[in-house]
């Protein structure tokens, strides 16, 4: 099977969830925050939990259109958190390579100018001054 045959089952799969077990008195449903915390991979509670719940979801409709909004706005988010982790370390190496760079250059050795010889003084060579 193809990468895009299996995204087609999946779509498909997934509107049928969405619709085929309608539930608009919604009997059993878990409170929203739970089908959020499930979304976000976060700890519900004891493994039975876990399983009454996705056990729910695969009889409830309302409740799968719900977690797959959750699910949504999972990835949305982790995509921000990872955009912001890659900013932050571009930032850093530019730092790092900043800092690094202006240390090579403090401590390197300086070469003196001979612009004027140690003994003479910076007088204008066009004004006598008496010695």
């Amino acid at each position: 099977m193809t990468k895009s045959e299996e995204e087609l089952r999946v779509e498909i799969l997934k509107k049928a969830y969405m619709t085929v077990n309608p539930n608009p008195e919604r009997k059993g449903c878990p409170e929203p925050k739970v089908l959020r915390d499930v979304a976000f991979h976060r700890d519900i509670g004891t493994p039975e939990q876990f399983e009454a719940i996705m056990d729910h979801l695969t009889k409830c409709s309302a409740c799968v259109r719900d977690h797959m909004a959750f699910v949504e706005e999972y990835q949305e988010k982790k995509k921000r958190n990872q955009h912001i982790k890659r900013s932050l370390l571009g930032l850093v190496a530019v730092l790092v390579i900043s800092l690094a760079i202006w240390a090579v250059w403090r401590t390197r050795p300086r070469q003196e100018l001979a612009v004027n010889p140690p003994n003479q003084s910076l007088r204008n060579p066009g004004i006598q001054f008496p010695r």
